[in-house]
């Protein structure tokens, strides 16, 4: 018996606690949810963005000038033709980490890429014949000096070189560097110095890069805790850059690693450290990544467009405003007069593509597109693609330079891609089951509240009746000896 009377008691207890439970349980998932996405030092997601679990492949293409001794000739286009891809995995950490008083993060990027031999056996070694970059960068930042300072400019580099292109190896052009003297003596002219070239004696486009932590210098995040997650508050201690006026100058958005939550079917902002200006995407669509739903943001005109399409862009032209598709980023590369396109000039104005021969832009090849999972700002697709471009043109008193035409040199381009898969897309699919399964789990906890207070019912119920049975079996028990008294007490 008192057996039984703690089992009820216990069952109590229990539908008592689930009914209580469950609707905490329900009401509260936001609150989990938003605690399994937590920027802490000791969060899932700072562990995974601290140390970046996975190699990204990043591919390079260099196109290959075929007909530079053409380049006097206008009736001649320049030739190219596209050579790669060179395929590096690129490792990514983070340095440098302080955590702020105001919910934010301030740190330092570290990047390694590793070639991939079994993409291009021996690539590397590769000749690639080019635009001469240092030769043309002098004359580009000579080219509005008075006639005795070009003139100087000339006999330089002419003294050093005779043509304005050049064929070096593709590890040279990219991460080694090929000797380039041009450089140190810029470094000692007053003219040149305002530019702030490099103590280096040598050029490649990602020299000195391969695990470097400080060139793509220091960054402020949100953490999501009084700030905004994911979002670039500070580039190099401010909110703005020297490179670009006004609005253009801004530093906010992404840094392509986390996104808003919550986000809208519009536009996404980013700042794109390697042209170190804001990027504009729009949503494109939906699509599905190894199971997990996302929006589509792509590349469209506003995100390289100088004006000619949208007059607020205007402050992206830099003195140089070109038609539509190329974005002038010699600011921010020394001077050099570099210009960023889509591959191909995919998107740009047709007079680009129409200067050269040899280029085929194709969307499904060349085009800028993020997929991200809308509630939790997480990427699920990268195809970064940008393409590096060098200004030729006419410059007087340059003899190297006096006939040449006026035509945006294609250098290269860059592919970053990147698709999520297995134990971080599992995590993602987890954390996006957090709702339902506190939905579920919580309704199942009432439901069971309601099942055992109605068996608890039921089973006192049945214990009455059980009782009120046994007492009137027994009373007639009791009752049938008076009887046969009775009958007895009469026969006698």
């Amino acid at each position: 018996m008192v057996l039984k009377r703690s089992v009820s008691r216990c069952a109590c207890v229990i539908a008592a606690t689930l009914f209580l439970c469950g609707p905490i349980l329900i009401v509260v998932h936001p609150t989990v949810f938003k605690i399994a996405l937590s920027m802490t030092p000791n969060s899932i997601v700072y562990k995974l963005w601290k140390d970046v679990p996975f190699d990204i492949a990043v591919d390079m293409f260099f196109f290959n000038w075929t007909n530079p001794q053409d380049i006097y000739n206008t009736s001649v286009k320049p030739k190219f033709r596209e050579v790669g891809p060179y395929r590096f995995w690129q490792k990514e950490d983070k340095q440098n980490i302080t955590w702020n008083d105001n919910g934010t993060i301030t740190f330092l990027q570290r990047r390694f890429w590793y070639y991939d031999e079994t993409v291009r056996k021996n690539g590397l070694l590769d000749s690639i014949t080019t635009v001469n970059t240092i030769p043309l960068t002098a004359a580009y930042l000579s080219r509005s000096w008075n006639y005795l300072y070009r003139k100087a400019v000339s006999f330089t580099v002419s003294g050093l070189t005779s043509h304005i292109y050049a064929t070096h190896t593709v590890g040279d052009l990219l991460f080694d560097g090929y000797k380039e003297p041009l450089i140190r003596i810029a470094r000692s002219t007053p003219l040149f110095a305002s530019f702030g070239f490099p103590d280096w004696g040598r050029f490649g486009w990602f020299y000195q890069r391969n695990g470097s932590s400080d060139f793509d210098g220091v960054f402020n995040m949100g953490t999501g805790t009084n700030s905004l997650f994911g979002n670039i508050y500070n580039w190099n201690y401010a909110n703005t850059t020297d490179y670009f006026e006004g609005e253009c100058g801004k530093v906010e958005g992404s840094l392509g690693e986390f996104f808003s939550r919550n986000l809208g079917r519009d536009t996404i902002t980013m700042f794109a450290v390697e042209t170190r200006r804001l990027v504009l995407l729009k949503y494109a669509g939906n699509e599905t990544v190894n199971g997990i739903f996302g929006y589509k943001y792509i590349g469209e005109d506003h995100m390289l467009d100088n004006g000619t399409i949208h007059p607020e862009n205007k402050c992206f032209c830099n003195g140089e405003c070109v038609p539509s598709g190329v974005a002038n980023l010699s600011l921010t590369k020394f001077g050099i007069p570099l210009f960023g396109s889509l591959p191909h000039f995919y998107r740009a104005d047709p007079y680009y593509v129409n200067s050269v021969e040899g280029l085929q832009p194709d969307g499904t090849k060349h085009e800028f597109s993020f997929t991200i999972e809308p509630s939790t700002g997480i990427p699920l697709e990268v195809n970064a693609r940008v393409q590096a471009n060098l200004l030729l043109q006419p410059i007087r008193y340059l003899s190297l330079y006096e006939q040449v035409p006026r035509i945006f040199m294609p250098i290269l381009w860059v592919q970053q891609s990147f698709k999520l898969s297995g134990t971080t897309a599992f995590l993602l699919k987890l954390v996006l089951a957090i709702p339902t399964i506190c939905i579920s789990i919580g309704s199942l906890m009432v439901a069971t509240s309601f099942a055992l207070t109605f068996y608890i019912i039921s089973k006192k119920c049945w214990n009455k009746k059980q009782c009120k049975k046994a007492n009137d079996s027994l009373s007639l028990e009791q009752l049938a000896p008076l009887k046969e008294r009775q009958l007895n007490n009469e026969v006698t």
